[in-house]
């Protein structure tokens, strides 16, 4: 794994296109990230995960009760993306 600056919104496109799935938080690259048909592991805060979630790509969604991400633990992080690979492994529904 190598740092790749992305301050340019092309070169956001091109990092995330080279990934083989994405963690990250809700925002713009995680819809760029679905747009990409990347597998996703992504946290939510206190944004709307019915409204915001990724659409259409293999997902694991992460949100506390609390709405505060610092109530995630390493171990949940961990264990949400071993869902996701697990997830990626078997057959996806066509859309």
């Amino acid at each position: 794994m190598l740092p790749c600056p992305t301050d340019e919104l092309s070169r956001l496109i091109a990092a995330l296109s080279l990934c083989d799935f994405v963690v990250c938080i809700d925002g713009g690259a995680m819809h760029l990230a679905a747009a990409l048909n990347k597998p996703i592991l992504c946290f939510f805060g206190d944004s709307s995960a019915e409204h915001w979630h990724p659409w259409n790509v293999p997902y694991e969604l992460l949100q506390p009760p609390s709405r505060d991400l610092k109530d995630l633990s390493i171990e949940q992080a961990i264990a949400g993306f071993e869902r996701l690979l697990r997830a990626r492994s078997l057959p996806q529904p066509l859309s």
